[in-house]
């Protein structure tokens, strides 16, 4: 079982998490980059997308029918508040390090589409309620430690991320993303991590011009 999953639901080559935080934060524009604010606004980032993201899965546990009926939109929502936690997930990396003044490998060399083997094998198109709440938990949970290890560097460490704090950070969004990969294949019976970075990249891209307080601002 442990194999099959591997081979079925891993790419190979995959996107790193670094690859994607370097195409991720050329959409960049907020403030506070590579300081405390930047990485406090990235932590909040998480956190509201993580709920949105939430939303969109409570949406669709509650009304499969619905769902079902005109997927392709719905999907494409889901897929694009995903995509959005993935961003804020990069930036929030990309800003540990920053104000940590390090690297953490660990972390930029994980594949965004891989995941610990799941207990059961995914039956794509059923969307087991309990079964997308099992895989959002661990993402909901890593947002709310991170944004608790963000709020004690300001309260206890004068706004100085340590290199162990840093590296908590890192396994936290590690987890983060693992549970990203597995929601995933909960919602399209395949592995479409990377197919909703790429999307969201391209989105963004395109609307980059100006500050405008839209959802697109970051």
């Amino acid at each position: 079982m442990r194999d099959e999953i591997h081979r079925d639901y891993l790419l190979t080559p995959a996107m790193t998490v670094g690859e994607y935080t370097d195409a991720a934060l050329v959409t960049a524009i907020y403030h506070g980059r590579g300081e405390y604010p930047g990485l406090a606004y990235a932590a909040l980032g998480l956190c509201n997308q993580v709920a949105e993201l939430e939303e969109e899965v409570i949406w669709m546990s509650r009304d499969r029918a619905a769902y079902h009926k005109d997927y392709s939109a719905h999907f494409e929502a889901f897929a694009s508040e995903a995509a959005d936690v993935m961003w804020y997930a990069a930036a929030l990396g990309a800003e540990a390090a920053a104000v940590a003044k390090t690297r953490l490998p660990v972390l930029e060399e994980h594949a965004i589409c891989s995941t610990a083997p799941p207990p059961l094998t995914p039956t794509p198109g059923t969307y087991n309620p309990g079964r997308l709440m099992k895989a959002l938990a661990p993402i909901k949970r890593g947002a709310g430690l991170l944004a608790g290890v963000v709020k004690k560097v300001g309260r206890d460490d004068h706004f100085e991320l340590s290199l162990e704090n840093a590296d908590v950070i890192a396994d936290l969004l590690i987890e983060i993303w693992q549970a990203l990969a597995w929601l995933s294949i909960e919602t399209s019976g395949g592995n479409s991590a990377e197919k909703w970075a790429g999307a969201n990249l391209v989105k963004l891209k395109s609307e980059r011009k100006v500050l405008t307080g839209s959802g697109g601002d970051r």
